[in-house]
């Protein structure tokens, strides 16, 4: 009777009682969110090793920025384009070289990380063959920036990734 009696306190005690859920969180010196039209942006700084590797269905992330579990990507690529961008940091103006053996007619356009149009002038590139486009970056901050190529229906077809520098 004892032991029933010590036996249904602790079990009423060990039912009140709820595990606890962690989510996923940061603290960090800075960072921060920004969205865009077809993605969203996510930083922190400090961190020193971010990758990611495949091969075949076998999916490798390091860092602690990694995207959701429910992400839905579409690896199907619109057009196939290889890319040069030099000089890559810039303290003004950078090239990039595009190459593609598809007909396609692209526009070029350079936003800030946060998903900003920085205003420079949109240039079209016409493929097939080779095309090389001038950005002057020189009016804007120090910092990195999209070089976003949208095919005729929208849709990006690459992001270039070019760091601007003083």
């Amino acid at each position: 009777m004892n032991k029933i009696t010590l036996f249904l306190p602790t079990l009423s005690l060990f039912s009140m009682l709820s595990a606890q859920t962690i989510e996923r969180s940061v603290i960090g010196s800075a960072g921060g969110v920004g969205s865009f039209a077809g993605g969203e942006v996510s930083f922190t700084v400090g961190e020193a090793v971010t990758a990611t590797v495949s091969a075949g269905s076998f999916l490798l992330t390091q860092g602690f920025q990694q995207p959701s579990a429910n992400t839905n990507v579409s690896s199907e690529k619109l057009i196939e384009v290889s890319w040069q961008a030099y000089p890559n940091p810039t303290k003004d103006q950078v090239e990039i070289k595009l190459t593609s053996d598809r007909k396609a007619v692209l526009q070029a356009s350079v936003f800030d990380l946060a998903g900003r149009n920085t205003g420079i002038a949109t240039q079209q590139a016409q493929l097939p063959g080779q095309v090389i486009l001038r950005f002057d970056l020189s009016a804007q901050p120090n910092g990195v920036y999209l070089v976003r190529l949208m095919d005729e229906a929208g849709k990006e077809a690459q992001a270039i990734r070019v760091q601007k520098i003083d």
